[in-house]
């Protein structure tokens, strides 16, 4: 989507819990479940674009980071359910969704770290059981092993040089 098309910030429609379920009638499921769940972020403001070219807006109770991403379709939402963080990462190189600033938005999902872990698991029993199976699919075997190591590792440069210095130094630790 251009920048000529996405809507301004005054366009955007703050969601709350009076006014989520209209606002969303009609969007993916899980689309409709990470929106809603993001109505209850401690810290910052999300802003959202999604396909169609409408924005919604959130805000925490806490100040923390502006952050905006805009969905080219909408596969993120299904990705990040399924393969968490690496999924996240894996559907930006994809090119389903960009930010004007990512490490904004990545910021943002670090000061909200204890919801979004409640978000992929905690706090819905079916999402659990999916990803204590997801976890022993990609259980770490000497099969499992080579496809393990490059979903971790072998994300493209392109990925790492959104957030990493010139040098494009990387330790896991």
């Amino acid at each position: 989507m251009s920048d000529t098309l996405r809507p301004t910030t005054a366009e955007a429609i703050w969601l709350t819990t009076e006014n989520i379920g209209h606002a969303l009638h009609g969007l993916p499921s899980k689309a409709r479940y990470a929106l809603s769940a993001a109505v209850h972020m401690p810290a910052g403001i999300l802003t959202v674009t999604i396909p169609d070219g409408r924005a919604f807006r959130v805000a925490g109770r806490k100040p923390g980071p502006n952050a905006e991403v805009v969905l080219h379709n909408w596969n993120l939402p299904r990705r990040a359910f399924s393969n968490a963080t690496i999924g996240v990462a894996e559907s930006y190189m994809d090119g389903d969704w960009s930010s004007p600033d990512v490490t904004a938005f990545l910021e943002l999902f670090l000061v909200n770290q204890e919801m979004g872990e409640k978000l992929a698991g905690g706090a819905d029993w079916f999402i659990t059981i999916v990803q204590r199976i997801r976890h022993w699919l990609n259980e770490n075997t000497r099969a499992n092993s080579r496809k393990n190591i490059s979903a971790h590792y072998d994300l493209g440069n392109d990925f790492y040089a959104q957030w990493l210095d010139p040098g494009m130094t990387y330790s896991s630790a």
